[in-house]
This record gives structure tokens, C-alpha cells and sequence, in this order.
């Protein structure tokens, strides 16, 4: 029987849950909060450093990179990411043109380790990134929140031309391949606005050919190991 690889990339989970305790024998009740969340099974989730409204925000990213279950080999070997439909990059910029001010968006890849971090792999995931499109956020709004409650990328009406003037670019503004070397610091850059202007609103770039590429899995076999892309969004104000 073979063994195998199980390789997991995670963009990001929570979940929690309370219990109450048992009653003592006088009866006397109170309350305990039982909560649980569940993530989308969709290909991008809402960004999670809101509000949105009046803000410079990530307003969406992929849920998670799948890449299965694999066979361990001594020699180098890529892996195509399994997660179904279309993953996007989308920043929003919901600022007045006098608070606006130049922009960056990073991604670094954590290293590839098991659960109990005693392994590594050495690795890297890489994507090819899209020509940049306008985003509209739309204006549904949260009536708890008064934050907006976004459009999905592939919305009606979510995506369109980019206004050249915005002076946003992909990339590092003349290769849109990224590649992200496991436990590397150092961010890649994902969009940047290099100057203010008076453009805001959002822009989305699409991600495709989403791979991990493991440099030597044969001592992995019977193990899973994960990791997170973080995304980071720099305010470039001076």
C-alpha cells in the first residue's frame, strides 16, 4: 500500500465553542454563549481587517490553497492547487480623495510544518497574477454594523476597467508571477499604488495556475503539513 503526503494550505479558520457547566443541587440558573462559525466553502473570503466603509481595506482574498493528498518522492515535485471556481485579490480604497495616500499589498508564505512544528518542508507556492480591473463594493450595508456587505468579484457589475490614471499596478509592476519561498519574510508584492492621486474605490486582480512546488517530501510520508499566505495591506502615507 503507498504511503502518502497530505498537504494542506490554509488561508485562515476559527471556530469556538462554550459549555455550560452542570447546575449545582439548589437550582439557580444562568447563562453561558455557545457560538460557532463557519467559513464559506466558496473560493474567496471577506477580508478580516474592516470596517470597509471609509477605509482602506482588503476586501477579498482566496479561502484556502488545496493541494491534496500526494505521494512523498526524493526529488522535487509541484502540485496544482484543487480548489474549485475563481480566486481574486480585491482591495478597496473608500477613502475621500483628500485622505487617500499611496498604497501596498504583500504576500508572504509561512513555513510548510506539521501540526506540532518538529518538520518543514522546503517549498514554495507560486500563481500568475491578472490585469488589474475596477472593483465596485456596491452599497448594501450591515444595519448592526453600518459597514458595507461587499460584492462578490464575480457579482454583476463588481468588475470592470481600470481607470489608467489610478496608477495602481500588479506585481512588482512588470512581472505578474509571484512565487513565495516558504518562511521568507520578506513580502512579494501583490498591487501597489505608488503615488496619491484623487482615483479611489477598488481594484481586483484575478489569481490562476495556483501551485505548490515541495523541494523533497521523502521522509514526509504519513505526515500533513500546512501553512498560511498572509496578506498585508501598507499604508504608504509619509
Amino acid at each position: 500500500m503507498n504511503k502518502k503526503l497530505l498537504i494542506t494550505l490554509l488561508l485562515s479558520s476559527s471556530a469556538m465553542m462554550m459549555i455550560a457547566a452542570p447546575a449545582s443541587a439548589v437550582q439557580k440558573n444562568d447563562k453561558t454563549d455557545v457560538g460557532v462559525s463557519f467559513k464559506s466553502d466558496g473560493p474567496v473570503n471577506p477580508g478580516e481587517t474592516g470596517p470597509f466603509k471609509g477605509n482602506l481595506s482588503l476586501i477579498w482574498k482566496p479561502s484556502k490553497f488545496m493541494f491534496g493528498e500526494q505521494k512523498a518522492l526524493a526529488n522535487k515535485a509541484t502540485f496544482n492547487n484543487k480548489v474549485e471556481g475563481n480566486q481574486y485579490i480585491v482591495a478597496n480604497d473608500d477613502r475621500s480623495s483628500a485622505e487617500s495616500t499611496a498604497w501596498k499589498l504583500s504576500a508572504q508564505f509561512t513555513k510548510l510544518s506539521t501540526a506540532d512544528g518538529k518538520d518543514e518542508l522546503a517549498s514554495n507556492v507560486s500563481f500568475v497574477l491578472g490585469t488589474a480591473q475596477s472593483y465596485n463594493i456596491g452599497d448594501a450595508i450591515d444595519p448592526e454594523t453600518n459597514d458595507f456587505i461587499p460584492n462578490l468579484p464575480e457579482s454583476p457589475g463588481a468588475l470592470g476597467t481600470l481607470n489608467p490614471g489610478s496608477g495602481i499596478t500588479v506585481g512588482d509592476g512588470s512581472q505578474e508571477a509571484v512565487v513565495l519561498e516558504a518562511g521568507n519574510t520578506t513580502g512579494k508584492t501583490i498591487l501597489e499604488k505608488k503615488a496619491k492621486n484623487d482615483i479611489t474605490g477598488g481594484v481586483a486582480t484575478k489569481l490562476t495556475d495556483v501551485k505548490l512546488t515541495v523541494m523533497d517530501s521523502s521522509k514526509a510520508q504519513g505526515k500533513s503539513y500546512s501553512g498560511q499566505v498572509i496578506w498585508t495591506m501598507d499604508d504608504l502615507a509619509v
